[in-house]
């Protein structure tokens, strides 16, 4: 026999208040009769005798009232039928339905996500007049009810309709609470959530496991697996992860990726085409190779042709799971840069040469002004700021320093070199230090004697086994100036060549000699034009590569300095579908926030101008491109952890069985009738034996 609610058998204490008041009632004090009495009382012997067993069989009946009607509200329940009581329990069914991206897989049985469906309409065929059903997903952030509870088949089988895979992640953790909400409406006291799933092991993960836990101990648990009885050899490719292995992007120059490719089937794939597109547009492709049950990292290259934000995409054929043959990565390319260089004419001219002969097609926009002239330029016009030399006023210095902090980006060589304090102001400024500058013997120049090849600056200069600076075409140094801050990229004797510093929101580069013969030979070095040429591609490329997010997050974007003007910005999904923003000012500066991002692929962020702002690539998440088969042993142990002990946890194999499961994981013959009848029964036969009693002793 069984209890659906045995937290009432509790009650059973309550028997013993009759026998309690009975053992009360004997206590009397001892009384001594009269000699001429006692005739009397020896007449009513026989009498009170049985007056006693009276009293005594009422005792019994009053327990067993107490005894029966907690029995009822109990509600035992025996396996088998009996004749004229309902077979079961009206019960109260939440059914949790995984429509995860993996449950769109097709076996020999049909597509899974359909076999769930199938799944609940056996259920709905196994519930009888009184029982009540509510219906949710569990790939579902926002864990709408399709409905409340609900009798009618119909309303259920249209909301079983309505029921599409989805990209988001199957959560069981928080479908767990929200079943619990669902049940706190329940009208029957008989309860059961049943969970049909390809339980991958992703549908685990919870951040807050304590929250989880069931708080109603009579809620019994139905576990449907869907696919554990398939035999069907299922061959899957999913992109994991992507890692963008370049940082310098500019039309024309290959942009590197690495793939991270997992084969999760039990055979080997060979011949897999691997793909790359740039804005919609396939650019390069390869064929690839993949062991069963492992991984691979695929590097694949191509330059893009044209500037503006890339949408790009790496994708592999169509496979069982078509949903994780696809990732997504972005980076931009900036409109041609606007540079402002500033200096004496024997200051600028090498730089200047470079800049030009690096721009094939014109596109660089340079602006070559004197130090005297500096002061009129209006900086945030531009996206990189040259001081190449000259002297200048330190409220140009504050200019300069408050142009980066703002998001823009600064070269600088050394200045009023006449005047170290102002040059150490300026560095100071950019938080470089204080400087100081450095005279090298003709017969003993300095060198380079440290380089970070590692740095971007220097991606694909040097040969993998080069990292000496022995391997650097190094100048010969007659005078620098050296400071004390920053990120060293190039230390030369006696102090650092060339240095980057984040100010804020920009960032600047500093370089320890000026851009003249006189220093050193610096500008004849074969070093030089690359070091110049990369340093404009990498401090104008700001906000170049994508953000990375997961399906169904979201994301506080922080607006750069220089945007702080825009209130509203406009935001562009994958599917094209415009919406807008207003931008949220926070301690740590203006935010946009993205919420609960259910599209996969590439959100572009632009502000009221139509400027480019940045891009988030959404991608779906790995863990639900594991089609291994559950094992039902370790997911029933994962699910009673999460379950009290008085929680029935039951699990129904295969599908197509799921009459034969129900009838035997569910209780049998609710036996409260007939406690309740024999507790009226008791109840009146008490209240006949009482009022005779009563009688006799008047």
């Amino acid at each position: 026999m069984n209890f659906l609610n045995p937290l009432i058998l509790i009650g059973l204490v309550a028997a013993g208040i009759p026998l309690l008041l009975h053992l009360l009632n004997l206590r009397k004090l001892k009384t001594v009769d009269f000699s001429t009495l006692k005739f009397i009382k020896e007449l009513q012997k026989t009498k009170i005798r049985k007056l006693k067993l009276k009293q005594i069989l009422l005792l019994i009946l009053r327990t067993l009232i107490i005894i029966f009607a907690v029995l009822a509200f109990a509600r035992p329940t025996i396996e088998g039928s009996l004749p004229f009581f309902e077979s079961y329990a009206k019960s109260s069914v939440v059914i949790i339905v995984d429509n995860s991206f993996s449950m769109d897989i097709s076996d020999e049985y049909g597509n899974r996500l359909n076999q769930a469906k199938n799944a609940v309409r056996a259920l709905m065929q196994n519930m009888n007049e009184g029982d009540e059903i509510a219906l949710f997903e569990m790939a579902n952030n926002q864990f709408d009810v399709l409905n409340t509870f609900a009798t009618s088949t119909e309303l259920i089988e249209s909301n079983l309709n309505n029921i599409k895979i989805t990209p988001l992640p199957a959560q069981l953790d928080n479908s767990l609470k929200f079943a619990q909400l669902i049940l706190e409406d329940a009208k029957n006291l008989n309860k059961e959530i049943f969970i049909i799933s390809d339980f991958q092991s992703n549908v685990f993960e919870t951040a807050e496991f304590d929250s989880i836990k069931m708080k109603d101990p009579s809620v019994s648990f139905f576990l449907i697996p869907v696919g554990a009885n398939s035999k069907a050899s299922l061959n899957n490719l999913s992109i994991d992860s992507l890692n963008l292995l370049s940082s310098i992007f500019v039309p024309n120059r290959p942009v590197e990726v690495e793939a991270y490719i997992r084969n999760s089937s039990n055979t080997d794939i060979k011949g897999a085409v691997v793909s790359m597109m740039y804005n919609d547009q396939r650019v390069a492709q390869r064929a690839i190779d993949v062991p069963a049950g492992k991984s691979i990292a695929v590097a694949i290259a191509a330059p893009p042709q044209n500037r503006g934000p890339i949408k790009s995409t790496i994708m592999t054929e169509n496979d069982v799971l078509d949903y994780d043959n696809t990732n997504f990565f972005g980076f931009h390319i900036p409109e041609s840069p606007r540079i402002l260089i500033a200096g004496e004419a024997t200051d600028v001219f090498f730089i200047e040469n470079v800049l030009r002969a690096s721009d094939e097609k014109n596109e660089n926009s340079l602006t070559v002004v004197s130090p005297q002239l500096f002061a009129s330029q209006n900086l945030t016009s531009f996206d990189l700021v040259i001081l190449a030399g000259g002297d200048y006023a330190r409220a140009d210095f504050d200019r300069i320093s408050q142009y980066v902090e703002n998001g823009g980006a600064a070269m600088v060589f050394p200045v009023n070199v006449k005047n170290m304090s102002d040059m150490s102001y300026f560095t100071s400024k950019l938080g470089l230090g204080n400087s100081t500058e450095i005279v090298f013997e003709p017969s003993k120049p300095g060198r380079f004697t440290i380089v970070e090849s590692s740095h971007p600056i220097f991606d694909n200069v040097f040969k993998k086994d080069e990292s000496e600076a022995k391997n650097v075409e190094s100048p010969k140094i007659y005078r620098a100036v050296k400071v004390y801050g920053g990120r060293t990229i190039i230390k030369s004797t006696d102090g650092v060549f060339f240095v980057e510093n984040e100010v804020g929101e920009g960032k600047v580069y500093y370089f320890g000699v000026k851009p003249t013969t006189q220093w050193s030979d610096f500008p004849f070095v074969g070093i030089f034009p690359a070091l110049i040429h990369r340093s404009m591609i990498l401090l104008t490329s700001s906000s170049d590569k994508a953000i990375e997010s997961i399906i169904g997050s979201s994301a506080n974007i922080i607006i750069p300095k220089r945007y702080a003007g825009t209130n509203r910005f406009r935001i562009v999904d994958p599917n094209g579908n415009e919406f807008f923003r207003d931008v949220v000012n926070l301690p740590s500066g203006a935010v946009v926030s993205l919420e609960n991002m259910t599209v996969k692929g590439l959100y572009q962020i632009f502000d009221e101008k139509g400027n480019f702002i940045t891009q988030i690539a959404v991608n779906h998440n790995s863990t639900e491109s594991e089609i291994t088969k559950p094992d039902m042993t370790k997911i029933s142990g994962q699910v009673q952890t999460r379950l009290l002990a008085d929680n029935n946890l039951n699990i129904i194999e295969d599908i197509d069985e799921i009459d034969q499961g129900l009838s035997q994981a569910r209780v049998g013959t609710e036996l409260w009738q007939i406690f309740l009848l024999l507790t009226l029964i008791t109840a009146v036969i008490e209240m006949i034996i009482s009022r005779v009693t009563k009688n006799e002793q008047v």
